[in-house]
């Protein structure tokens, strides 16, 4: 499903750029996200004051989105709080790992100047699919809302 392709030096500092963004995105968005900012903007309240229901889905037709909670997931799998983790959205503590894991053997691979490129696309975005699907159904099922 995935191969390593060979790329020239600086493609490959486009990809650690790329990955450290997402790294400090991920680390910011532990501790406060892009939607409760604006929220507290527009309320006047304290800028970085967590909120306990953010989605506009939950809000709107009362069915929690597949990443309802996720944010509060890592969090606590930061803490190594792994019940935690499942509490607010059960698939965070394999997700959590899971993007650890890929973000490292990109990083790595583009040390050696390689991608990682998807051999089978159509397979690999129906497997994400299908993937969506199941958070989605356990997320409504036995996620904190």
């Amino acid at each position: 499903m995935f191969a390593f392709e060979k790329v020239n030096t600086s493609y490959a500092w486009k990809i650690r750029w790329v990955i450290f963004g997402f790294i400090l995105l991920g680390i910011i968005s532990l501790y406060i996200t892009p939607v409760e900012v604006i929220l507290n903007l527009k309320d006047g309240s304290n800028i970085f004051e967590r909120r306990t229901n953010t989605c506009t889905m939950l809000n709107v037709f009362e069915t929690p989105c597949p990443l309802c909670g996720m944010s509060r997931g890592f969090q606590e799998i930061s803490n190594l709080n792994f019940a935690g983790g499942l509490y607010y959205n059960p698939f965070s503590v394999v997700f959590y790992p899971l993007v650890f894991v890929s973000i490292s053997v990109i990083f790595v691979a583009s040390l050696f100047n390689y991608k990682l490129k998807i051999v089978r696309p159509r397979i690999f975005w129906w497997g994400i699919f299908v993937l969506f699907i199941v958070v989605w159904a356990s997320n409504i099922i036995w996620g904190h809302h």
